[in-house]
């Protein structure tokens, strides 16, 4: 059996290991507290910045439907423009087939003064050729 100072000697051993271990211990803590603070910090910004983003991405989504209620909007729009541009065409093609019909019968009737007025001529040169006859 070990004397009471063999004894005394190891136990004083074990204790300096012991407390090379505790104060490992306590240096490698100290360093995991640390490092557990950053990552809490570091969680934090995160989630800040999702909410964020979620944020962001709602706007986006909710610009998203306008963006399509506005295409919607301006698709009816051209097609109204379209069915307004076809509508103007029409009245523009009615409007010059009665031109046409104007000038057909304007042509018409000029013809026809033209020829009664060739006629009022040839009676005027008929009369004055009397008249210069008998005189």
């Amino acid at each position: 059996m070990p004397t009471l100072e063999e004894r005394l000697t190891a136990l004083e051993q074990s204790q300096l290991q012991s407390g090379d271990g505790i104060n490992d211990l306590n240096h490698y803590v100290t360093m995991l507290i640390g490092i557990v603070q950053k990552q809490e910090w570091e969680i934090r910004e995160i989630k800040s910045l999702l909410r964020t983003l979620a944020t962001d991405v709602q706007v986006i989504g909710q610009s998203g439907q306008l963006t399509a209620q506005s295409t919607q909007s301006l698709r009816q729009e051209v097609q109204s423009l379209r069915q307004e541009g076809q509508a103007t065409r029409q009245e523009v093609q009615s409007l010059r087939q009665e031109v046409q019909s104007l000038r057909q019968e304007i042509w018409s009737i000029k013809e026809g003064q033209d020829k009664k007025f060739d006629q009022i001529l040839l009676l005027l040169n008929t009369l004055t050729g009397k008249s210069d006859q008998q005189a």
